[in-house]
């Protein structure tokens, strides 16, 4: 009899770390970079799960304590469904730096939601956006990069005042001059 062992491993994959940010940045400082590493991390189980599996939280920083760069070694969970995670843990680190400001003026607002019945009057429909993050992201940002919209797919007829939403690159706060736009809601006549 001859014993021969054959090992056996279970399907697995290489998927992204990322992190859950809570809190707010203390005023003054911003993120200019978040760097994971290893960047990825390696999961083992059955083929219909890992190939549902897209990334792997490794944990939570809140943003309300740091005020310089900072590594965490981070412990992998494993998610559910998962046998196993290699590494075991991450090393995030995140690099503080100065925060600057810059304005962006006559960033236009996009309507979106609307109903093709019904028109949307908008008086002004440009806005004023500050934009906060290290010098360095906010050199390479460009209007182009920021999207300001109202959403009105959950609004009837009618006046009402919009909260104004803005999206824009990651590790940059935008704040608005005006945070709501009046608008009017009518059934198109044609």
């Amino acid at each position: 009899v001859v014993d021969v062992k054959i090992p056996i491993t279970s399907p697995n994959r290489m998927v992204p770390a990322k992190i859950t940010r809570t809190g707010q940045l203390p005023d003054g400082v911003s993120i200019s970079n978040i760097k994971f590493e290893p960047e990825e991390v390696t999961i083992y189980g059955p083929t219909d799960v890992i190939e549902r599996t897209n990334v792997v939280d490794v944990g939570t920083i809140d943003l309300s304590e740091l005020t310089e760069s900072q590594t965490f070694e981070m412990e992998v969970p494993i998610p559910p469904g998962i046998e196993r995670v290699t590494p075991e843990t991450v090393n995030v680190t995140v690099e503080i730096t100065t925060e600057e400001t810059e304005e962006f003026t006559d960033v236009p607002i996009e309507v979106i939601g609307g109903r093709a019945e019904e028109e949307v009057l908008v008086n002004d429909s440009f806005t004023t956006i500050l934009a906060r993050g290290s010098e360095e992201l906010l050199q390479k940002l460009t209007l182009s990069d920021i999207q300001a919209f109202i959403d009105v797919s959950d609004l009837s007829i009618g006046e009402h005042d919009v909260e104004i939403q803005v999206n824009g690159p990651p590790n940059i706060r935008f704040t608005l001059e005006d945070n709501t736009i009046p608008i009017e809601i009518n059934l198109r006549s044609d």
